[in-house]
């Protein structure tokens, strides 16, 4: 086993050996008397001293091997840095520097080596006056232990001017300070992309406040972090008033949409989240939004989900003055069909649209609508000699459009009512395969029959009554041409034959 023996114990084992050899030059009478006696003990006090010397010469070399490793190490760490390194004396006078400064910036070690910081030559010549200040500063601050950080505009050899980050930092051996160690990364590039996306944000922020679309913005948790200009002046909240909040707790909820919308804010939101959890995408719809003023305003929104969590980008449009618009189209509709449906659904052939109560927009429709009214009238009026032949024949009368690819019944004369037993509004816009009279006797008969339609074909087919007895009529099948021979209608003439 290796003694660990320091320097001390050594320089003493060799005062202790050299004070035995002057004693035994002064007693070499003595020892000779004593040599065999004392022989062994001197002996091994010699071999003793022999050994640690011996042990302590391994551990100098082993102790000088491992020191030369780790300077090697070393040395090959701060070759190696990716960062411009320089050691630099308490005279401010570098030292050292590794191969980087030539990889990087061009600089070879011996444009650097032996000058002061402020004499290197890539400090500009503009700068110099401030970076002696800067490096004033630093000396002062040096002896603190702190890792001083800097940015500056130093000048690379091909003459373009770089920007660095600086850091530096005391170079202690045990209580004392030896210098300072400096390592400078290149960052021109970061730096570039940092104006780059900076001059984006910018460009974006611009382009979000300056949107024709309110623009609101939650974070992972739900809270309002972004609105823009539109936003506050619509609703008419300040910012301060709505950032931080989340959306049910912020003061722009309100708890109906009426008279434009039958839910209110919170159900309407809702709404969208749950299309959001379903189709884990973009989801759109009118969402009602209360005013600093107290109105409503409602709001075309498209809620896109994004990052983690709440966050939620709501980009909407105001849809008010639409929804305003729609509400009195249909106030004044209703009125206009008031009007039209006593004529056209209770035959009131003397009903009028009230003019009086329309926007000054639809007058002109109602008074068309009269017109057609006064015409209708007369025209009915008219025509009642005829209409009333038709409707007291003692057979059925009934039409329908031929474009109409259902064949649905379009006019039924009041005998039908008798024949059938059914009324005419059970009969008419059903096709007569569907009539509750039909039978399944009958559908196939009819449908054999259809393609003789315009051979003017008559057949017998059976029927059952409403009250429930069983009949058969004879049908007579005709067509109604325009002006130009085309077939517009087909026409069926119905006779009760059971007798």
């Amino acid at each position: 086993m290796i003694k660990k023996n320091s320097y001390d114990r050594i320089e003493k084992d060799l005062e202790d050996f050299k004070r035995v050899l002057d004693s035994l030059k002064k007693n070499r009478e003595q020892i000779a008397s004593t040599m065999d006696e004392n022989e062994s003990k001197i002996e091994g006090v010699l071999n003793d001293l022999v050994e640690d010397v011996k042990d302590q010469l391994t551990e100098l070399r082993e102790d000088k091997r491992k020191v030369i490793e780790n300077m090697k190490f070393t040395e090959n760490i701060i070759e190696n840095s990716p960062g411009m390194l320089a050691v630099i004396d308490k005279e401010d006078k570098w030292i050292k520097v590794n191969s980087a400064w030539t990889s990087t910036w061009g600089w070879s070690p011996k444009k650097l080596l032996g000058n002061r910081t402020i004499e290197q030559p890539f400090i500009l010549p503009e700068r110099a006056k401030d970076v002696e200040e800067e490096n004033k500063l630093i000396l002062e601050k040096i002896p603190s232990g702190e890792i001083l950080k800097s940015q500056r505009e130093l000048l690379a050899k091909d003459g373009s001017k770089r920007v660095a980050l600086v850091m530096e930092k005391a170079l202690r051996h045990q209580e004392e300070i030896l210098g300072r160690v400096m390592i400078i990364m290149d960052i021109t590039e970061f730096r570039k992309r940092e104006e780059e996306l900076e001059a984006a944000r910018k460009f974006n922020q611009s382009l979000i406040e300056n949107l024709p679309a309110a623009i609101w913005m939650s974070d992972e948790v739900g809270r309002c972090c972004l609105i823009n200009d539109e936003f506050t002046r619509l609703l008419g909240w300040e910012k301060d008033e709505l950032i931080g909040k989340r959306a049910f707790d912020s003061p722009f909820v309100c708890r109906s949409g009426l008279p434009y919308m039958g839910v209110g804010y919170t159900d309407a939101i809702r709404k969208l989240w749950d299309a959001i959890a379903e189709k884990r995408s973009v989801a759109a719809g009118e969402v009602p939004y209360g005013t600093k003023d107290g109105q409503i305003r409602i709001l075309k929104t498209i809620e896109i989900p994004y990052g983690k969590g709440m966050s939620r980008l709501d980009v909407s449009i105001d849809v008010t003055e639409l929804r305003e618009r729609e509400l009195e189209i249909k106030r004044n509709l209703v009125l206009l069909r008031d009007g039209i449906d006593r004529v056209a659904q209770e035959g009131e052939l003397s009903a009028r649209v009230d003019m009086d109560s329309l926007g000054d927009d639809y007058k002109r429709m109602g008074e068309n609508a009269n017109r057609i009214f006064d015409v209708l009238e007369s025209k009915v009026k008219e025509l009642g000699g005829a209409q009333s032949i038709i409707e007291n024949i003692p057979v059925g009368i009934v039409t329908y459009k031929a474009d109409d690819p259902e064949r649905k019944w379009s006019r039924i004369n009041s005998t039908m009512e008798r024949i059938t037993g059914y009324g005419i509004s059970e009969m008419l816009g059903k096709k007569i395969e569907s009539q509750p009279f039909n039978t399944d006797k009958a559908t196939k008969i009819i449908e054999e029959q259809r393609e003789k339609y315009d051979e003017m074909p008559a057949f017998e087919i059976p029927w059952i009554t409403k009250g429930g007895f069983h009949i058969v009529v004879r049908i007579n099948v005709g067509t109604i041409k325009d002006e130009s021979g085309k077939v517009t209608e087909y026409i069926f003439v119905i006779e009760d034959v059971t007798q």
